[in-house]
């Protein structure tokens, strides 16, 4: 069940639209608050790189990957239609399945900061899993990731079809995220400090929809 099988989904969103989204109120909070002018950073789903270039003007480095080839096609259209000026190197985009490529994007461009903003919604447990084991195993001490995600206390979560455990189906499917345990599992691990830990709401209104969102920002020790 890769990325809960949206791929359809995102393929026709981004393949109708013309203007990207503003970079995302995660993305300004990460960076002005822990990326620094030496960090290579990756995002894993990066969706149509709206947080891409603002993260490049803050750190030293910027890879982005996505399943979805639409939107990595709108990413790349929309950088190059954007001023770099201010950007330290232009940004890299991948397409394929972040978790089959993740152990290989952190060691061939040095990444040393992994962002993510509505991925690890968007994945099984298991791949969830699999994502932190690489990252513990894989990134170097003082390494940092930086993730927001909906978790269960969002409305949203009240709604719609149930798939699974914690998966439900609206206009596609998210698993939402017990943020309690999600943090306690980083505490109890042993590799990770837990730097910042919120769950609120008013991060990311759309319209309607005011989502109750977890983040979570942790560095290795």
């Amino acid at each position: 069940m890769s990325s809960l099988e949206n791929n359809d989904f995102w393929a026709s969103f981004y393949r109708g639209k013309e203007v990207g989204f503003p970079p995302s109120s995660f993305s300004k909070f990460v960076g002005a608050q822990f990326l620094s002018t030496t960090d290579a950073v990756l995002e894993l789903g990066c969706g149509d790189g709206r947080d891409a270039i603002h993260l490049s003007r803050f750190a030293d480095r910027y890879v982005g990957i996505d399943l979805c080839t639409d939107a990595i096609n709108f990413a790349q259209r929309s950088c190059e239609g954007s001023p770099l000026a201010a950007v330290r190197s232009a940004p890299i985009f991948v397409t394929g399945d972040v978790v089959s490529n993740l152990e290989r994007l952190l060691s061939e461009h040095n990444i040393n900061f992994v962002y993510s903003r509505f991925f690890i919604h968007s994945i099984s447990a298991i791949e969830q899993q699999r994502v932190l084991e690489i990252l513990a195993s894989s990134l170097r001490l003082g390494s940092c990731f930086a993730f927001e995600f909906r978790t269960l206390n969002d409305p949203l979560f009240d709604r719609g079809e149930i798939i699974d455990e914690n998966i439900k189906f609206t206009d596609h499917m998210r698993r939402f995220i017990n943020f309690t345990d999600f943090v306690q599992d980083l505490v109890s691990s042993g590799v990770w400090n837990v730097e910042y830990s919120e769950e609120s709401r008013g991060w990311s209104k759309l319209g309607d929809d005011d989502p109750v969102l977890g983040r979570v920002v942790a560095r290795k020790v």
